[in-house]
């Protein structure tokens, strides 16, 4: 029986070790897929909101290449925006977001509307409002709107124009 243990080339020793070095692979590997599926989605959003820019917004015929007119050139963020509003239609707004981009909101009946701690109506919302959109990006070019947080409501006193 002795004889037959000396033969296993995994033993209680080197089986932790081993179990435990192939988890950490596994992980990292799962890391790096989960960045490379994070900049797709990224790189996808910021494609469609470039190629429907002109069904969306109704800008050139010929349409716009902003991965090279914007300073940096960085991907248009599509799960998560921060803008203030300058349209509002039946299920949609527009936002006009940090980056000086204006981007189409969807808003679904299920879309939460929070303002400070309460939840609000779509038709609560007014041009000027400061707002948060998480969501997910669509074909089209446009976010689906999960969440939208109003931060402020800005008064008459606070409009810069």
């Amino acid at each position: 029986m002795d004889e037959d243990k000396k033969y296993l080339i995994i033993n209680d020793k080197t089986l932790k070790p081993l179990l435990i070095g192939l988890g950490f692979i596994l992980f990292g590997f799962v890391m790096f897929q989960l960045g490379i599926n994070i900049g797709n989605n990224r790189g996808r959003f910021a494609c469609n909101w470039a190629k429907n820019y002109q069904n969306n917004f109704g800008g050139p015929k010929g349409g716009f290449n902003f991965m090279m007119d914007r300073p940096g050139g960085d991907f248009i963020d599509g799960h998560g925006v921060f803008g203030e509003i300058i349209k509002i239609s039946d299920n949609q707004i527009i936002i006009n977001g940090q980056d000086k981009i204006e981007k189409i909101i969807n808003i679904a009946k299920d879309t939460k509307i929070i303002s400070f701690n309460q939840e609000i109506k779509l038709d609560q919302l007014k041009i000027n409002d400061r707002i948060m959109i998480l969501g997910d990006s669509n074909d089209q070019g446009k976010i689906d709107a999960k969440l939208i947080r109003v931060f402020n409501q800005p008064t008459p006193t606070s409009f810069k124009p």
